[in-house]
This record gives structure tokens, C-alpha cells and sequence, in this order.
């Protein structure tokens, strides 16, 4: 019995199969950074959870805060870039705690602290804070770098705090005062009654 080998039909299978195998490759590797970048976000480091308090704090790399700020996108928030020695930081985070408890989800608060050990002390120093604290893990000029493609800039001091728009926007930036970013957050129809912190 001839068995007729019919080399053009079996190269066109392997081609296909090869071409395959690259798409569902990527395909899969796609969907598992999607998977680890989507743990690294959702799963809250409970690092400094002592004295009683609970409080949800992240120590991300810049690329990964950038993903975060990134995943946030669809409503209006503010972005605070602080120090816990700083003293213009600790006089806002009262009323940032009390704009976040208003209005979920309109608080990113991003430390720049190298000393962990009084960072700790004072994050221990707040009963409740309702929003994640992320920990800046690496140089403070490749967080902006990262935080560049939103339109941020380096170079205010602390606290910087960014007004973001609903599509990653930045509005306005600097030591601006909670006043202003209340007026911003929550100015709807829905939130004119609602009470505004103060500096």
C-alpha cells in the first residue's frame, strides 16, 4: 500500500498549529499578569495592625501604584503624596479621613516615608482609617516618573495633593486646601447637602 505524503498539507497544520500555540501563549500570559496585578490590588497588607487598630496598608513599587491610581478611574478622587513627619500632612489627615467616610472611594493616600518604624507609630495613632495607605516601596522620583502619565508633577512639597477628574485627569495639584478639595469631591446635586471637611 503507497502512502502519499502530501508535504504542503502537513507544513499548512503545523503553521497553523505553531500560530496557535504563540496566541493562546499570550493569551495566557496576558490573563495571568492581569490575574497577579488584580492580587497584588485587591488584597489589602495588613502590616501595622497593632494597638487594637486594623488598618490597610499596601507597600507597593511605583508600577504598581500606578495600576492602582490607573484602576480607579470612573469617578472623582483626590491624591495625597505625604510624610508622617510632616506637619502640614498631619494637620489635613483628620480631614481627609472625614472626605473619605463622606464619599467612598475618593481618597488615595500615598506616603513617602523611609523611616517604616514611625510610620507605623503614627498610622497607629488613628482609631479608623477607611481608606488603603500605600507605601511607597522605592525611590520617591520613580513614583512620579510612574505617576507622570496622569499628568502629576514633582516638586510641591508635602502634602501634594492632586485633584483627579472622572477619566485620570489632573484638575489641580499642590498643598491645596481641604476646603478646595471638598468643594471638588463632592460637588453634585446629590452631595450639596452633604458636610464638608475643613482645614
Amino acid at each position: 500500500m503507497q502512502v502519499i505524503i502530501n508535504h504542503r498539507f502537513i507544513y499548512g497544520h503545523c503553521v497553523r498549529f505553531s500560530f496557535l500555540y504563540v496566541v493562546m501563549k499570550t493569551i495566557m500570559q496576558k490573563i495571568l499578569g492581569l490575574c497577579a496585578c488584580a492580587a497584588v490590588l485587591c488584597v489589602p497588607v495588613r502590616a501595622y495592625a497593632g494597638s487594637g487598630h486594623n488598618h490597610m496598608v499596601s507597600h507597593f513599587p511605583p508600577a504598581i501604584t500606578e495600576k492602582y491610581v490607573d484602576a480607579s478611574v470612573g469617578h472623582k478622587r483626590m491624591i495625597m503624596i505625604y510624610t508622617s513627619w510632616c506637619p502640614y500632612c498631619q494637620l489635613k489627615m483628620p480631614a481627609v479621613i472625614k472626605l473619605e467616610q463622606i464619599k467612598p472611594g475618593s481618597v488615595i493616600a500615598i506616603s513617602a516615608d523611609k523611616n517604616y518604624a514611625r510610620f507605623g507609630s503614627y498610622i497607629q495613632s488613628f482609631d479608623t482609617i477607611p481608606f488603603r495607605v500605600i507605601l511607597n516601596k522605592g525611590r520617591e522620583e520613580d513614583l512620579y516618573a510612574h505617576l507622570k502619565k496622569f499628568g502629576i508633577s514633582e516638586g510641591h512639597g508635602y502634602p501634594n495633593i492632586i485633584l483627579m477628574d472622572e477619566n485620570n485627569h489632573v484638575v489641580a495639584e499642590g498643598n491645596l486646601s481641604m476646603e478646595t478639595v471638598a468643594n471638588y469631591i463632592l460637588r453634585s446635586p446629590k452631595d450639596a447637602g452633604a458636610d464638608k471637611p475643613s482645614d
